[in-house]
């Protein structure tokens, strides 16, 4: 019973962190050219082409209601259709970036997807507190700001990215060590937290600042999210960050220092 409701608490709090959230009225067919702000889904992340799920959904339609066309979608077609991010939605993406002075990149970041979707960054992504992750925090054997904590928690989501956790987290756990000793309130010039970020890399992902400097769970899903979109996994992200030149203190093994990711 613990590990089934740990399971369904964790889905439920992070869900914005896998792009195939869902929500179950974004596949309906926009009425009078809007998308119910209701149904609209938190932003999980940037998208990019082969994202899939709710948030490609309410992007697509999103861009059809305002009269942007997306080779191969309709507004009539079948819901089938949609939750795919394609080239020919990227196309129409770019074309609404450029209109709208949202940048050359070829993704939909928060701001983007905010002005397709009308999604506000305070209702669900950007907030975070104590009592929301309270039910994760009372199933864990170690006090929710140790460093422990943080990776007893990053040991869970491994799976939501699909990685193996055995394997990754003998990576993840030097390379944060080696960045803040797992230390949620690390903080070195603009770097913050224990994935040692930036505050505007949690805010590309749909963090407030507030949320990520207080809450180490925020932290782990930013850091996991950023490894996943840059490098694939944490130990390609570690392999990347030994070559920088990361050394191993001789008198503590589980040390490690310099390199960069």
């Amino acid at each position: 019973m613990r590990s089934r409701t740990l399971g369904a608490a964790l889905a439920a709090l992070v869900v914005a962190a896998s792009p195939l959230a869902s929500a179950t009225t974004v596949g309906a067919a926009p009425h009078a050219g809007v998308i119910a702000r209701a149904s609209v889904p938190a932003f999980p992340g940037n998208l990019i082409v082969g994202s899939q799920g709710a948030a490609v959904v309410a992007v697509q339609k999103g861009l059809l209601s305002k009269g942007y066309r997306i080779s191969g979608l309709t507004t009539s077609s079948s819901g089938s259709r949609f939750g795919f991010l394609g080239t020919a939605t990227m196309a129409t993406i770019m074309r609404f970036k450029a209109s709208h002075d949202l940048g050359p990149s070829r993704a939909v970041g928060p701001k983007t997807y905010a002005a397709i979707t009308g999604w506000q960054s305070g209702s669900s992504a950007g907030a975070s507190s104590g009592s929301k992750w309270s039910t994760v925090r009372a199933a864990s054997p170690y006090s929710w700001s140790s460093p422990s904590y943080a990776k007893w928690y990053a040991s869970r989501r491994m799976s939501a990215y699909g990685w193996n956790a055995a394997q990754q987290m003998a990576c993840l756990r030097p390379m944060w060590i080696g960045e803040s000793h797992w230390q949620y309130k690390e903080i070195t010039g603009q770097y913050v937290g224990i994935p040692q970020t930036t505050i505007g890399v949690a805010n590309d992902y749909g963090y407030s600042e507030s949320a990520y400097r207080g809450t180490p769970e925020v932290q782990v899903e930013v850091g996991m999210r950023y490894i996943r979109d840059r490098y694939g996994s944490p130990c390609k992200a570690w392999a990347f960050w030994k070559a920088q030149g990361a050394w191993q203190d001789s008198q503590d093994p589980t040390q490690w220092w310099g390199g960069w990711y």
